[in-house]
This record gives C-alpha cells, structure tokens and sequence, in this order.
C-alpha cells in the first residue's frame, strides 16, 4: 500500500483543555503533538541520543536528568527548613 503510515494510530486518554493546550504550545515551537509525545517518549525510555522536546518560551524550563529534578527538590527543603518555625505550615501532624 503506497499510503499507509509505517506506525499505528495509538489511543490516550486526555481531557481536552490538556489536549487543545497542547496543540497551542507545540504550534508556537513549530511541532506537533505526535512529534512532541514521541520525543519524551524515546527520551524517558534513555533511547541513544534523545532529548526532551523544546517548550515554549513563556514555560518554565523543564529539568534536563533526574539528577536536575532531585537537585531542585533538595534545594527547597534546604530553603523549608532554613525558615523560622513560625513560618513554615504545618500538616496536621501532633
């Protein structure tokens, strides 16, 4: 068949705002969704060369290895707890 696509059509579930964000956001880097969904893919399965796929400008950069994202989250539960204890918000604990 000279038309047929080399991979098949694959289902997600999606609300739609998420969807219609989407179409929004990878348009205004000139992509498209498909493209965008299995760029994070082959990166999140560590494919040889794959790279998180780019955002747009007015969202906040994504951290580029899980070292980033453990890096981030140390850093504000050093800046938790170098607040006084006044100022931090309790979670129901007694």
């Amino acid at each position: 068949m000279p038309n047929a696509p080399r991979t098949k059509t694959k289902a997600l579930r999606l609300d739609d705002e998420l969807w219609e964000e989407a179409g929004d956001a990878t348009a205004a880097v000139g992509l498209d969704r498909t493209a965008v969904v299995r760029a994070f893919l082959e990166w999140y399965v560590g494919r040889d060369g794959a790279q998180l796929p780019q955002r747009p400008v007015d969202v906040e950069p994504a951290p580029e290895t899980a070292e980033d994202v453990l890096d981030e989250i140390l850093a504000r539960v050093e800046a938790y707890r170098a607040r006084p204890n006044g100022e931090r918000k309790s979670r129901g604990r007694r």
